[in-house]
C-alpha cells in the first residue's frame, strides 16, 4: 500500500511540473469595437498593429490586402482617420507590399511581397529608403520575409537592428529562421537558429512546406517560436546563441498530424486538421497566448473556394493556451464554432481583443471589422 501511495504522489508531482495551476480563462466582457469598412476592404487583414503617437493617441492600423494601403483608425472613437497609399511604380514606387512595421509616422517599413526588399515611407507616401536583404554579409542566400500578424511574426526593432525572418529553404545547407539588418551600416546577418528537419516523406519536394508555418514573438528579453506542427516551443536569447525547447501541449490536442505538401490533401483537410498556431505576448498581464487549431469536422463537403475562405477567417474553432511568465501552462479556453477569427487579434490594456468578424457566422457583415474584448480571469 505504501508503494502505491508513493507512486501516486510521484505521478501527481510529475503532472504539476508539466502544467501549473490551470485556473485561468479568457472571458468575454461587454467591451466591443466596431470599425466601418469601405466596399474595397475585407474584414480579414493579414497585418494589423496598434500604434501610439507622441501625444499618446492610439490608432488601430491594418493593411488592405487588395490594395497598396494601410488604414489608420482612432482606437477610442473607431473613426477612420487617414490612409497611407504608397505608389506601386515609378521613382517613388515601392512595388506590391505585404506586411509592415511602424517605427514612427515618418518611417513606415513595408515588406515587399515578391522580393527580398523593405521600403521605408512616410505618411505622405514619400519613399525614403530601400533595404535589400537578398544575401547576408557572408553570402548566405535568404528568402523574402513579411511582417504579418495572421502568421504572427512582425519585424522587431531592437537597438540598432531590425529583426525579421527568412523563409525556409530545404535545399540550403544553412537554413536560418531569423536575420538582422543593421539600421546604420545596412549589414545583413543570419542568427544561429535553423529550421527543424521534417521526415523525408514530407520534405522531399518543394523548397518549403510545413516548416514555413510558424510565429515568432519578442517579449522584451527573448524570442519565442511556435511552429504549427510542433507541440514544443523554442525560446532563444536575442542573439539566438541560446536555444531552449519547452513543451506547451494543449489538453484538447493529442497529436499534430503533418499533412504532406505534395498536393495530396484538400483545403478542407487543412480546415479539419489539428495543429498549433500563433503565439502572442500580453505585456499588461505578463502572460502568453498560444492558439490551437482543434481537430474537427466541417459536417459538409466544401468546395475549394469555401474552404480557402474558411482558412482565411480562422477555420471552424480554436482554443487559446495561457502561459505565465515562466511559460508554464495556467489555463486553456475553447472558443465557439464559426464565431471568432483567431488570425485577427491584438493585446491592449483592456484585454485581448479578438475579431468577431467570421465570414461563416450567420450574423456576419462585411461592412464592419468587429472586435470583442476578453479579460483574463481566475
Amino acid at each position: 500500500m505504501k508503494i502505491i501511495i508513493v507512486l501516486i504522489l510521484g505521478i501527481g508531482l510529475f503532472s504539476c511540473n508539466q502544467r501549473a495551476d490551470e485556473g485561468y480563462q479568457l472571458k468575454a466582457n461587454d467591451k466591443k469595437l466596431v470599425f466601418e469598412l469601405d466596399n474595397q476592404t475585407k474584414s480579414n487583414p493579414k497585418a494589423l498593429f496598434l500604434y501610439k503617437d507622441k501625444t499618446g493617441k492610439e490608432y488601430l492600423t491594418f493593411q488592405n490586402g487588395h490594395k497598396n494601403e494601410i488604414l489608420f483608425y482612432d482606437l477610442k472613437t473607431q473613426d477612420f482617420i487617414f490612409k497611407v497609399t504608397p505608389d506601386l511604380d515609378g521613382n517613388n514606387g515601392v512595388g506590391r507590399f505585404l506586411g509592415y512595421y511602424i517605427m514612427n509616422l515618418d518611417s513606415i517599413l513595408l515588406t515587399n511581397s515578391d522580393i527580398e526588399e523593405i521600403a521605408i515611407v512616410d505618411t505622405a507616401n514619400c519613399l525614403k529608403e530601400q533595404l535589400v536583404y537578398e544575401k547576408t554579409s557572408d553570402s548566405v542566400s535568404l528568402n523574402r520575409s513579411h511582417s504579418l500578424t495572421d502568421y504572427y511574426r512582425p519585424i522587431q526593432e531592437i537597438g540598432n537592428k531590425f529583426y525579421l525572418i527568412s523563409r525556409a529553404d530545404r535545399r540550403s545547407k544553412i537554413n536560418p529562421v531569423s536575420i538582422t539588418i543593421d539600421k546604420v551600416t545596412k549589414e545583413v546577418n543570419y542568427l544561429p537558429f535553423f529550421y527543424p528537419q521534417l521526415p523525408i516523406e514530407i520534405n522531399k519536394a518543394k523548397a518549403w512546406g510545413a516548416e514555413d508555418f510558424f510565429s515568432r514573438e519578442f517579449d522584451g528579453k527573448r524570442f519565442i517560436y511556435s511552429f504549427y506542427f510542433d507541440e514544443d516551443i523554442y525560446v532563444t536569447s536575442i542573439d539566438h546563441k541560446s536555444v531552449e525547447r519547452r513543451k506547451v501541449k494543449s489538453r484538447y490536442l493529442n497529436k499534430v498530424r503533418l499533412l504532406d505538401d505534395f498536393g495530396q490533401h484538400t483545403f478542407q483537410d487543412i480546415c479539419e486538421n489539428a495543429e498549433y498556431g500563433s503565439l502572442i505576448y500580453d505585456s499588461y498581464r505578463k502572460v502568453y497566448y498560444r492558439i490551437v487549431h482543434l481537430k474537427t469536422e466541417i459536417g459538409r463537403k466544401l468546395n475549394d473556394r469555401e474552404a480557402l475562405e474558411l482558412i482565411k477567417y480562422g477555420r471552424k474553432n480554436f482554443s487559446i493556451i495561457i502561459m505565465d511568465e515562466n511559460l508554464n501552462v495556467i489555463g486553456e479556453t475553447v472558443f465557439p464554432d464559426y464565431t471568432y477569427n483567431c488570425n485577427v487579434m491584438f493585446v491592449h490594456e483592456d484585454g485581448l481583443y479578438i475579431s468577431a468578424s467570421h465570414a461563416f457566422n450567420e450574423n456576419y457583415t462585411d461592412d464592419n471589422l468587429i472586435f470583442h474584448c476578453f479579460e483574463l480571469v481566475k
